[in-house]
């Protein structure tokens, strides 16, 4: 009967560790999905502000106007 009862234990024990994970990646998902438009807000300001465009440049992440022109 000791080893039904272990065994009982463990079994509750499982199963409110996976309570726990499934809590805790519903509650990363629901923050990801509030970043996401904070983030989208956040980079529009940035864009509007004027200097967004430069920077996007200097690091590669956007071609210039005349390195376009010479590959046309």
């Amino acid at each position: 009967m000791s080893l039904l009862l272990k065994a009982q234990s463990f079994l509750r024990k499982r199963m409110e560790a996976l309570r726990t994970y499934v809590a805790d990646i519903d509650g990363i998902d629901r923050r990801r999905h509030e970043l996401d438009p904070a983030s989208t807000r956040a980079w529009t300001k940035v864009a509007h502000a004027g200097w967004a465009t430069s920077d996007l440049t200097s690091f590669g992440l956007k071609a210039r106007r005349d390195h376009d022109q010479d590959h046309q």
